[in-house]
């Protein structure tokens, strides 16, 4: 099920006009990194994947950010091809077009983004520059904090931290 994206009914009072600043994206962006080449095989961006924080690596070619390849890029990858996505170039499994946004949008214009161009990492450009990419769980997070995102409920499949976990095999 998808989130609704605007202001919410039912998180609490959804915040009146005027009433609160508004981050932009570069409030709330990222550094570029971490980065691969266009031309660089999927094993080399799955590397960075794997041994960053992020679920996502920068692209770039000739030192232009070109797009953003996720983790879910990579898997696609591999199930297409699972014996020769390794060798693919990066370039090859970027979803297209990659969307950017200014670094002076209101982050509401960036959950607009979302509801039109799906949920993803974004390029954030100041004067047609990439300067960094403002990833999903920012936007979420401050979207629920704010209102305009239902609050998750608590999983009940991952305690909390300082909860034990279950035996293997206790229900």
């Amino acid at each position: 099920m998808n989130p609704t994206l605007h202001p919410s009914s039912t998180s609490g009072a959804a915040p009146e006009p005027g009433t609160q600043q508004v981050p932009q994206a570069a409030d709330l962006m990222s550094p570029l990194h971490p980065t691969v080449g266009a031309h660089h095989p999927l094993r080399e961006a799955a590397d960075h994947i794997a041994q960053s924080d992020e679920a996502f690596t920068v692209v770039v070619h000739r030192r232009e950010v070109v797009g953003i390849l996720t983790a879910e890029d990579v898997l696609t990858a591999v199930r297409a091809d699972p014996a020769g996505w390794q060798a693919q170039p990066c370039a090859s499994m970027m979803t297209l077009p990659q969307t950017r946004i200014p670094a002076h949008a209101a982050v509401t214009e960036v959950l607009r983004q979302y509801r039109e161009h799906g949920i993803r990492p974004l390029v954030v450009e100041e004067e047609g520059t990439p300067v960094g990419v403002l990833r999903p769980h920012e936007v979420r997070l401050w979207g629920q904090e704010h209102g305009y995102l239902p609050k998750e409920a608590p999983s009940t499949e991952d305690p909390s931290p300082g909860q034990d976990r279950p035996e293997a095999g206790a229900r």
